[in-house]
């Protein structure tokens, strides 16, 4: 208990830390358009769930030198104490108040599920492979993946608001080599679910103060169980059930793009990469 203690205490900081410069029910990087207001208070809290996580994470170290090179000129490789070999942006490239799946992008609506349309020429890379986290020495740092998905976040919805965040990884890479670091829980940001497709998501966000309400009061998303041959998207939950208008889907919806996905990727996945077959339940490495 205390080990796990030890590693969610970074990541449960950055959604009050990381992201904590967002003022209780107002924008804070700008002001929205007439359309786009800032989102009203939570609802009242209920009890919570963690998570589910329903495959086995990504074991394939090839990732650590496919995404060197593409992202060597963007940022540098850091060996944090805690999770690993991870590569951490500049902050002359993304800014200081940089943060993943809401700051520099914009969900899309797509046959595969939401997708995060990153503005960056590099963003086809760390926000659809690999996990995101927050590091006390080097504030949002990426581990690398082998699995594409639209985007690697976890979601939460209900009462009128949808919420996600990175994925927390339950490995990391030291020496070349894996390293299980447990469950951990996803450090949420929320907006009004009718500001879902804002093309500027950080001017819509909650402040933190709601963030426990929020939390409580929402469910977490599961994907349905389906047959797999490669990543599973974290599609989150349908449009409809998170209460996004559908006028707002039809003008977010776009052709699932096809760069960066693994056909296009320079590496040839481990076997140990590939999702646990149906049945047989997935042990980690001791």
């Amino acid at each position: 208990m205390i080990h796990r203690v030890a590693i969610l205490l970074p990541v449960l900081v950055a959604s009050s830390v990381g992201l904590g410069c967002h003022l209780e029910g107002e924008a804070q990087y700008g002001t929205p358009g007439a359309e786009w207001e800032s989102v009203a208070p939570a609802p009242a809290p209920v009890a919570a769930e963690e998570p589910a996580m329903v495959d086995a994470d990504d074991e394939d170290a090839t990732a650590l030198v496919t995404f060197k090179s593409v992202l060597d000129p963007y940022g540098q490789w850091v060996d944090d104490p805690t999770y690993g070999t991870v590569w951490t942006p500049s902050s002359a490239v993304v800014g200081a108040d940089f943060s993943p799946y809401l700051t520099g992008g914009h969900w899309s609506y797509t046959s595969e599920g939401y997708y995060w349309a990153s503005d960056y020429e590099w963003g086809w890379a760390p926000f659809h492979y690999g996990r995101w986290v927050w590091t006390d020495g080097y504030g949002w740092a990426w581990i690398p993946g082998a699995r594409y998905a639209p985007a690697w976040v976890d979601w939460r919805y209900g009462n009128g608001y949808i919420g996600w965040g990175p994925a927390y990884p339950h490995y990391c890479w030291r020496n070349g080599g894996v390293v299980y670091i447990g469950p951990g829980v996803a450090p949420y940001i929320f907006v009004g679910s009718g500001h879902f497709f804002h093309p500027h998501p950080h001017t819509v966000v909650v402040g933190p103060a709601y963030h426990p309400a929020l939390v409580a009061g929402t469910t977490p998303y599961t994907p349905p169980p389906r047959p797999l041959t490669g990543a599973r998207p974290f599609v989150g939950p349908e449009p409809k059930v998170a209460g996004i208008p559908t006028d707002h889907v039809a003008k977010a919806t776009i052709v699932s793009p096809v760069k960066g996905r693994p056909e296009t990727v320079a590496w040839t996945p481990a076997p140990s990469s590939k999702v646990a077959p149906a049945g047989k339940p997935y042990i980690p490495p001791a």
